[in-house]
């Protein structure tokens, strides 16, 4: 299929689809997701259908195996970058690791052996269909080419997996096994260089199967030999989630051997860590360049390149030869000819489709809905992250969760638990959503401060505060508390509330009065009306009516000035983030407006420090605790979880450096979520922490019920008016 036949009108729709996909991917595949060559893959087989007979064309699927193939390629190199420069210039840090390849291309290298890998498998697949055996073909140019490199042992595995892709496993076993005959006599290397082979090829093929679920098969391939091997195999196969990383680590061995460098990557690849297991192998024993590869080897050929984050892979120096030898293996070896680079003699000066049409299309950005809704979210997903470690300091964390800290949620009863503050964001977006609608009956009633009052009494009854004692002067008019969400049951348990909201609640339901900042009731300027206040981004238009809102719906329990404007500050960049405006340009605005405010000084301090630090990229938690605090009181959990977002260039790796430090993560994982959240969208969440986050379908469902409301067009049945009763 060629540019000239589109010209001329001669394809049909499915055919011009398959066309613009192809040419979408042919620019830099290696930035591109698995969802853009399944699409490929899918488009082809509904115009050209496939062979039965030739695995990778049915169903149609050989440009996601070039895609997973690619990402192995990739993933090992980005692996030799980070163990590579650890090694060389004797860094001993994730953080200064990362800091030290921020300002530099990622160099790998080992990439040339990775390559001649690659082609190994290409010559000998040749070889074999001009009638040579392929298993003397593939010893036969792998000796031509000098097998190994950094990789050691592991170096066999990838042209004995790539042959192997539609062969049983034993065929990929037996392959590398022989392979590493050419470079080392030991029997483990031999197995460890096997069944890594098996992984990569189960992999390669999409089979993403369980830990327990690859271990198992791969102790088939052993037999009763190789005990060293078999017996992390077998701790991997029983390893249940409530064992510690930390634990796991220490009972595979750091690295120093064939098996424990194998089980390491199959055991961290099976977390899916975005590029954190391949830091983790930076510095385990052994070679830190083979270790960090055989990781990213497999993590690439799990999930493609989209595995590791968006940055890394812009600066990879050799990632054109990458993606080219990946090309001309999957050419060589699948039912149709790939090209997926850009060919700059296959185009004239008269087609339509010049170099900048080859680029594929940027990424639509979320649109304001997609942003609030992942504010909302991923504030949750941070919280939740941040709850299970909230009073633990950051040595405790290493020594529970590794060296990286937390790398994932912590599951209990099989759900990623939130707190008080995901409660009590969710009542502060349900007491502005009754406060529009009864702005709507009213148009003269623009203050949501006593709605939210009110939200905050029901809160204060789901922590078993009997009804007639919480609502106060709402009790007086209700038996029972209204509206929809205090129906959840959810709602109704004890997560750590703060002092601060539980007294000063009880307080307003024996007082009946509001507190103001002009109308005080303590000094505190905890962290409890910071954590609380991304949804008042929804309230207005204009960012000072935001603030304005958001910080009197602090004072309803902080009344301390940075208690208070830290949520001012919270909510008008959220305001400004989902309408598209830069993170730069939204923190201005919210600094603008703090100066306008009595009280302001310490906020801006902290605030203008997190900044700062922010130009010197993650840094560790005890730099992070000297600088910006512990996150306990209001101005320091803002300033923590906006340098996280600041300092990281996706979410997850956001969300894991915002809670990992001595100090209240919950809350500074929530701020950082609702930052990060209104930045990247709810596309940038990983699947795998909403599919256990706790409460999803209810933050899902007020969001959803908060844009209704405040769209231009909100709904005022009845139902509507029960579900969000206004008066």
């Amino acid at each position: 299929m060629n540019d000239s036949l589109a010209a001329q009108g001669e394809l049909t729709p499915n055919e011009l689809k398959t066309l613009q996909a192809w040419r979408d991917i042919k620019s830099r595949p290696s930035l591109l997701p698995m969802s853009w060559f399944a699409e490929v893959d899918r488009q082809v087989g509904m115009v050209f259908g496939g062979d039965r007979n030739v695995p990778l064309a049915w169903p149609r699927r050989q440009y996601q195996v070039l895609g997973r193939v690619m990402g192995m390629l990739v993933g090992g190199a980005l692996g030799d970058s980070l163990g590579a420069a650890a090694e060389a210039e004797g860094i001993t840090g994730g953080g200064a690791l990362l800091a030290a390849l921020r300002s530099r291309q990622w160099r790998a290298p080992n990439s040339a052996a990775l390559v001649s890998a690659v082609e190994i498998a290409i010559r000998a697949h040749s070889d074999h269909g001009e009638g040579e055996d392929l298993d003397v073909a593939l010893m036969a140019r792998a000796r031509e080419a000098e097998l190994g490199g950094t990789l050691g042992c592991f170096a066999a595995s990838i042209p004995a997996a790539l042959v192997s892709i539609t062969s049983p496993d034993e065929d990929a076993f037996r392959r590398a096994a022989e392979l590493v005959g050419l470079l080392s006599e030991h029997s483990e290397d031999r197995a460890s260089a096997g069944v890594f082979a098996v992984a990569l090829v189960r992999a390669l093929n999409g089979q993403n199967l369980r830990l327990d679920q690859i271990s198992r098969l791969l102790l088939e391939q052993l037999g009763t030999e190789h005990p060293e091997l078999r017996r992390r195999l077998d701790h991997l196969a029983a390893a249940g989630e409530d064992v510690s990383e930390q634990a796991t680590l220490v009972e595979l061995g750091d690295g120093a051997s064939g098996p424990e460098t194998v089980s390491r990557a199959l055991y961290l690849g099976d977390r899916n860590t975005g590029g954190w297991a391949e830091i983790l192998h930076a510095f385990a024993g052994g070679s830190r360049s083979r270790n960090a590869q055989v990781s990213g080897l497999l993590t690439g050929a799990r999930h493609g390149a989209e595995a590791f984050p968006l940055l890394w892979r812009r600066k990879l120096e050799p990632v054109a030869q990458l993606e080219s030898v990946a090309e001309t293996f999957m050419t060589e070896f699948g039912p149709d000819k790939v090209r997926i680079t850009p060919q700059s003699d296959a185009r004239s000066e008269n087609s339509p489709f010049q170099p900048s049409a080859l680029l594929p299309a940027e990424p639509a950005k979320p649109k304001p809905h997609e942003r609030f809704m992942g504010s909302m979210l991923a504030g949750a997903v941070g919280d939740s992250l941040g709850f299970a470690i909230e009073f633990e300091d950051i040595g405790t964390i290493r020594r529970n969760h590794g060296d990286a800290g937390l790398t994932d949620p912590v599951l209990r009863d099989g759900v990623a638990q939130v707190s008080d503050d995901t409660q009590m964001m969710l009542f502060t977006l349900e007491g502005l959503i009754r406060a529009h609608v009864a702005r709507r009956m009213n148009p003269v009633d623009n203050d949501p401060v006593p709605e939210v009052q009110h939200a905050y009494q029901r809160w204060y009854h789901t922590q078993y505060q009997p009804w007639d004692q919480a609502g106060g002067p709402y009790a007086q008019r209700l038996q029972q508390p209204d509206g929809w969400l205090i129906t959840r049951q959810e709602l109704f348990s004890t997560r750590a509330p703060g002092s601060t909201c539980m007294s000063a609640l009880r307080k307003f339901a024996q007082t009946h009065q509001h507190a103001t900042p002009q109308h005080t009731i303590n000094d505190s300027k905890g962290c409890g009306g910071v954590m609380r206040a991304a949804p008042v981004a929804v309230w207005s238009g204009d960012p000072a009516e935001v603030f304005y809102a958001a910080f009197g719906t602090a004072a309803l329990t902080h009344s301390h000035p940075s208690g208070y404007l830290s949520a001012g500050v919270l909510a008008v960049i959220v305001h400004q983030l989902i309408r598209d405006v830069s993170l730069a340009d939204s923190i201005r605005l919210a600094r603008e407006l703090l100066l306008r405010w009595r009280g302001h000084e310490e906020q801006l301090q902290v605030l203008d420090k997190a900044v700062e630090l922010a130009r010197k990229g993650p840094v560790s938690p005890e730099e992070l605790k000297d600088t910006l605090g512990q996150g306990w009181v209001g101005e320091e959990a803002l300033a923590i979880g906006l340098y996280a977002v600041l300092a990281t260039d996706n979410l997850r790796d956001a969300l894991l450096l915002s809670v990992n430090h001595s100090g209240d993560s919950d809350s500074t994982g929530i701020v950082a979520g609702n930052i990060g959240g209104a930045l990247y969208g709810t596309r940038a969440i990983p699947q795998e922490w909403l599919n256990t986050l706790e409460l999803r379908e209810i933050v899902e469902t007020l969001a959803k019920d908060a844009l209704a409301e405040f769209s231009p067009g909100p709904p005022s049945d009845q139902a509507w008016l029960r579900r969000y009763p206004a008066w």
